[in-house]
């Protein structure tokens, strides 16, 4: 049985372009919905992340939570199951999605239609021309889903 998609992830950012300088670290969340997992001996989510010109997103602080039934996330990240890759390394922004990193999470199939969220930092460079772009989605992706923007 193939995985069920997920519905598009919102992204917010911990800073908004007027209070963004280079040499500044802005913290993303990227938060999404578990689907239906009924049925499946496992169910993969990975989000995909691609961080703009005048972005470095590092690796190294991606973590990833699953909210308990009443939508409340604690504070420990997932420990087992996660794959970041590439793993442990800085990702320079690039236009047109030519950078990205990705972030697996195994098996959440038990925790069927549960909140799910990646937080990682990046830092804003000396290449930034104007707003800094940051888009973001989730697979199997939603048939006709467009990438969420945190500017």
């Amino acid at each position: 049985m193939s995985a069920r998609p997920n519905p598009a992830p919102t992204k917010k950012a911990d800073k908004s372009d007027g209070d963004i300088n280079v040499g500044d670290t802005i913290t993303y969340t990227v938060e999404g919905t578990i689907p239906n997992t009924t049925g499946y001996d496992t169910h993969p989510y990975v989000f995909t992340d691609y961080p703009g010109v005048g972005l470095t997103a590092k690796t190294d602080t991606a973590k990833v939570y699953i909210a308990d039934e009443n939508g409340k996330y604690n504070d420990k990240p997932l420990a087992e199951g996660v794959t970041v890759d590439p793993a442990n390394k800085d990702v320079d922004g690039a236009a047109d999605h030519d950078a990205k990193f990705t972030v697996a999470v195994a098996d959440v199939k038990d925790y069927s239609n549960r909140k799910i969220k990646l937080v990682y930092q990046a830092e804003v460079d000396e290449s930034v021309v104007g707003s800094v772009t940051n888009e973001a989605t989730v697979s199997p992706r939603t048939a006709g889903a467009s990438p969420n923007q945190a500017r």
